[in-house]
């Protein structure tokens, strides 16, 4: 079955809908993206690096938790429900900013969320190789020393969520 994402506007409101594989098949149809930044009571950031056997980014890490909002989602409950698909837990996730992402082939408003679990997290290996905790200094400097690659959607989104904290 088709998943469905609204169409928004710049003001990030719905003007339509569309299938998930039409916002990824060069429309440039603007649509809703999420991040949640799950941190354990420490401060510690959750991150995954991406299979190395998926299409889009494969290798690279990424936030603790990212999805698409679906027709009629509010950011929030698409936090909840990705982070149940995706960790197999349930958070109470804060809205943190919000920004237009451009990307070659898509545009997204991706909103990013932050909770707190300390885990256990259930992670799918198809969608993810490897995934532990860091703090977010740790990861910039791994990433600044080419030791890790971090997705581009998720080195934005960390700029935006350090500029509103």
């Amino acid at each position: 079955m088709a998943e469905f994402l609204d169409i928004v506007d710049r003001n990030d409101r719905a003007i339509g809908r569309m299938t998930r594989d039409e916002a990824h098949s060069g429309s440039m149809k603007m649509h809703r993206k999420i991040h949640i930044f799950v941190f354990n009571s420490r401060g510690e950031l959750f991150v995954q690096k991406r299979a190395s056997t998926r299409k889009q980014n494969p290798n690279q890490w990424q936030a603790s938790v990212a999805g698409h909002v679906s027709s009629g989602e509010t950011y929030e409950q698409a936090a909840k429900r990705e982070c149940r698909e995706e960790l197999g837990v349930d958070v109470e996730p804060k809205f943190v900013a919000k920004y237009i992402f451009h990307a070659v082939d898509e545009r997204e408003f991706i909103a990013v969320l932050e909770a707190v679990h300390n885990g256990p997290f259930e992670i799918d290996p198809e969608e993810a190789d490897e995934a532990r905790f860091m703090r977010i200094g740790e990861l910039l400097g791994e990433s600044k020393k080419g030791r890790i690659k971090l997705t581009e959607h998720f080195e934005r989104s960390i700029k935006e969520y350090l500029a509103a904290k």
